[in-house]
């Protein structure tokens, strides 16, 4: 009886990903190379149509004859169509351009049968493009070749003339292939650059085997600016790294930089070939492999969109684990053990993985010197599995990516890890200006964060106060929540420690509601008195408050300036209702979808819901805390604070949880975070208090509290 095996794949964000019962890290079967590759496979790129370039020292590739470059089809079959022949020496690097056309390096002299020497640009079938003309090109090896935005072109490698001109194993080229007099490198790097990143500010991150750059002691890693110059602002820290040389660069979206390699320290300490700078050159003290790779690292690093990155190279071990030349890693620098190669791409040392490339899918290609993958026949070329981590059928799960804070406290501004908060409570999110707006509540400041990460004051000294005025000199005690008015851009404040509802407007502070003491007291706005408020909604003419020490919800009419209270009656309770008969406990976050609010009662352990008519019901939890996630009222949740309505869906930080949860249907879910302390990021994060949570529309955003920074959320 025959048997058929059906695979089944899943749509997220555009992506098919195999469905779960297909482990990551497993081989790909459709994808057969056969006899694969004679020699070794170093570089490895997708064309747009699916299409994979493989570059090396190999003269065959399944029996038949093609030297040194080929390319196949998503099964592993070799594309005949593909003509490139008579290439004397090994392929470095391969870069797929946007329009299609392929840019080559390596030791080669002679490509295609004609003298190129060490780099040379194909038109997508593989035939010599020659309007790329390089001259008599590089003394010695191309290693890396990045592309920039305005179409020039960086080679790194080690030479140290190009088109018998001195450069010190780095070069730009325009797009003709002549060379960019505007970037001088010389004296440069005394010895090779092997990885070369691009920066989105155009300065350029170079690591390889060198000491000196320019002169200067720079050993291993350094950055330049756009005219080949040292960049001095990048200093490595201390002594810097110890070992041989690093063999990748690659950029982080939050602007830290993973490096890897042949290294064991920096700056005394133990970073096994893996190591994470900041922007600044420091090292990163949170990415800590403790016992980290027991050998090189020889493929440059992939990053996934989760911010998970793999590693390829001669290793047989990860933190005391066996990963045979293949490892995924958090971007805690803990082993993602759901990434599974079983006995890997095998031997290693001294062969192993030489190539690694992400396909849009993606599936994981790896290229090297082995010849089996997890006990398979893969000589040289392998695909592997690499599926999302996704808990237990929740596709609702959210990924956290850092946008700003170091996780310290402070009061630094900065972009992403270089700004600090100290115990930011709310965030919001202005349309009209494309820029985020938090509660920096121990600082006694409103913090202005670009989407990007770079952190600024918008208004406050740092000292507390009730001053009002120019942004600069006016005064808040322990800000917590924002909302902004959608039509003017207005951000209005709730002022905890102060009592009051300030406002910001045209550069000025001012008092709304509040007179500064903590009191109960509907009427006028500069009689009224608040109780600790918590948070803000904006609703038209109309400004909600959760009174938090009042226990109830209070109204601010923005047109005639009067206060009223529209559910609660200043007494604690939990008791669902219209108006003044509701009771609340400490209500803390609130926020507005259409003609309903949605309250977080922080001391209730439950999410309420009113209508503007302030009739008040409870949405999940049932007063009791706990960590259940369920339908309704049989869910538990532990003091929660923030609340975002998106769409149909509700979202909040459960606080007392450390995580994210979502209601939806009626049912309460976990999408981030595990209920416990922690900070890690990624599929699998950990969260410590977090507060405040808002959306753009596309993606959501968290302080965590404890944590000291804003995350950004986003699905895997």
């Amino acid at each position: 009886m025959a048997k058929y095996c059906v695979v089944i794949f899943f749509l997220l964000n555009g992506t098919l990903y195999p469905a779960q019962g297909q482990n990551a890290g497993e081989l790909d079967v459709s994808f057969n190379p056969g006899s694969g590759a004679n020699g070794d496979v170093r570089a490895i790129a997708v064309q747009p149509d699916g299409k994979i370039l493989i570059g090396g020292d190999f003269t065959t590739y399944n029996g038949v004859p093609c030297t040194r470059m080929a390319r196949l089809h998503a099964d592993g079959s070799l594309d005949l169509s593909f003509i490139v022949n008579a290439v004397n020496a090994m392929i470095h690097t391969i870069v797929v351009m946007d329009d299609g056309r392929i840019m080559v390096g390596g030791l080669f002299n002679v490509f295609n049968g004609q003298s190129h020497y060490r780099i040379v640009r194909l038109l997508p079938n593989g035939v010599t493009d020659m309007s790329f003309n390089a001259g008599m090109g590089a003394n010695g090896t191309i290693y890396s070749i990045v592309l920039q935005p305005d179409s020039k072109i960086l080679a790194g490698g080690l030479f140290s003339t190009f088109n018998g001109a001195s450069h010190n194993n780095i070069v730009r080229l325009n797009a003709n292939g002549s060379i960019d007099n505007t970037f001088t490198s010389s004296p440069g790097a005394n010895n090779g650059i092997f990885a070369v990143a691009l920066q989105p500010d155009g300065k350029i991150l170079i690591g390889g085997q060198f000491s000196t750059y320019n002169g200067t002691s720079r050993k291993l890693l350094a950055r330049i600016n756009a005219n080949g110059s040292l960049d001095g602002s990048f200093v490595p820290t201390g002594t810097g790294l110890d070992g041989t040389y690093v063999r990748s660069i690659t950029l982080q979206n939050d602007s830290r930089i993973l490096i890897a390699g042949a290294f064991i320290t920096y700056n005394s300490l133990t970073r096994n070939r893996i190591a994470r700078i900041n922007p600044d050159g420091s090292l990163d003290p949170s990415f800590n492999p403790t016992i980290g790779l027991d050998h090189i690292v020889d493929a440059p690093i992939v990053l996934q969109p989760d911010n998970y990155f793999l590693l390829g190279g001669q290793f047989s071990s990860y933190n005391g684990t066996s990963r045979n030349g293949i490892v995924r890693i958090h971007t805690n620098a803990m082993l993602d053990i759901t990434f599974d190669p079983g006995t890997g791409a095998l031997p290693t040392f001294p062969k192993g993985v030489y190539a690694l490339c992400l396909q849009p899918d993606g599936h994981i290609l790896l290229g090297g010197t082995f010849s089996t993958y997890n006990g398979v026949s893969r000589p040289g070329i392998a695909r592997v599995l690499g599926a999302p981590v996704l808990p237990s059928g929740n596709e609702d799960v959210l990924s956290s990516a850092l946008l700003a804070g170091a996780g310290t406290a402070g009061d630094k501004n900065g972009s992403g890890a270089f700004a600090n908060f100290n115990n930011p409570q709310n965030i919001a999110y202005n349309t009209l200006t494309n820029k985020f707006y938090v509660s920096d509540a121990f600082n006694h400041s409103i913090r202005e964060v670009s989407p990007a990460g770079e952190v600024t004051v918008l208004a406050g000294t740092g000292d507390p106060g009730l001053e009002n005025g120019e942004t600069a000199t006016a005064r808040f005690y322990h800000p917590a929540g924002l909302a902004i008015d959608p039509a003017s851009g207005t951000i209005y404040v709730a002022d905890k420690g102060n009592h009051a509802i300030r406002k910001i407007t045209g550069g000025q502070v001012e008092t709304l509601a509040g007179t500064g003491g903590a009191a109960y007291q509907d009427g006028p706005a500069g009689e009224a008195g608040f109780n600790n408020p918590t948070d803000l909604a904006c609703v038209g003419t109309f400004l909600y408050v959760t009174d938090h020490g009042n226990h109830c919800i209070r109204k601010i009419d923005l047109s005639t300036g009067m206060v009223s209270t529209l559910a609660g009656n200043g007494t604690a309770g939990f008791t669902d209702g219209t108006g003044t008969n509701a009771r609340f406990n400490f209500p803390w976050g609130i926020t507005a979808n259409g003609s309903t609010l949605y309250v977080a009662d922080y001391g209730n352990h439950a999410i309420r819901q009113l209508s503007v008519g302030s009739n008040v019901s409870t949405l999940a939890g049932n007063g009791s805390p706990g960590y259940t996630d369920g339908a309704g009222n049989s869910a538990r949740l532990r003091y929660p604070t923030g609340v975002v309505a998106n769409g149909a869906k509700v979202y909040f930080t459960d606080y007392g949880n450390h995580c994210i949860r979502q209601v939806s249907g009626g049912t309460v879910m976990t999408v981030s975070g595990n209920g416990t302390s922690g900070q890690v990021m990624g599929p699998n994060s950990t969260y410590r208090g977090p507060l405040g949570i808002t959306t753009n529309g596309f993606e959501f955003f968290v302080v965590d509290a404890f944590g000291h920074h804003v995350r950004k959320l986003m699905s895997p």
